[in-house]
């Protein structure tokens, strides 16, 4: 594998066509560009350079080298910013949920995905020891949960509260001492 600083020096030496510019366009020095290209010239076997006193120019593989490399310098000056994005709206989230949560949030969901093209949501409904053994497991990216997580490596924190109605036949009489 070709190392990329040597590649970086060549490629600058190749369109500054001077050493002691791209030294100072790389903040190397003049010794350093000369000793990448020597390095970049014995990995590859082949002379990049033909050099005539403090003047050069490039051989038919420094050209082929100069042409190819450009874009790959591009590419791995680019890289760090492609991976270190990560749009708010773009793809794809894994939910996890009890049935109870997941029937008033599913439409939310497939509303919001209809708003952002680019982002994909599934959403499986399980009991809550299955979503916190999924999320202790990586198996998914979010995880609701009706009760507190017993595993004690999951971070957890209430987001909403819900007052529930009971719903019994007219015989049923509620227990002496309740709020009913």
């Amino acid at each position: 594998m070709i190392n990329p600083v040597w590649l970086r020096s060549f490629c600058t030496l190749a369109e500054e066509g001077h050493f002691t510019r791209t030294a100072d366009r790389l903040h190397m020095t003049q010794s350093g560009v000369s000793q990448h290209i020597r390095k970049l010239e014995e990995h590859l076997g082949v002379a990049l350079l033909v050099r005539q006193g403090k003047h050069f120019t490039l051989t038919d593989a420094g050209d082929r080298l100069y042409r190819e490399g450009q874009g790959i310098i591009q590419k791995l000056s680019s890289l760090g910013q492609i991976v270190g994005e990560d749009p708010p709206h773009h793809g794809d989230v894994r939910v996890m949920c009890p049935g109870s949560v997941g029937l008033k949030l599913y439409p939310k969901l497939l509303s919001l995905q209809k708003i952002h093209q680019g982002l994909s949501i599934s959403c499986r409904f399980a009991p809550n020891l299955d979503v916190e053994k999924a999320i202790a497991e990586n198996g998914a990216d979010i995880g609701l949960m009706t009760s507190p997580p017993q595993a004690e490596e999951i971070d957890s924190r209430p987001i909403a509260s819900e007052r529930l109605l009971l719903v019994t036949p007219a015989e049923v009489k509620p227990p002496t001492g309740s709020r009913f």
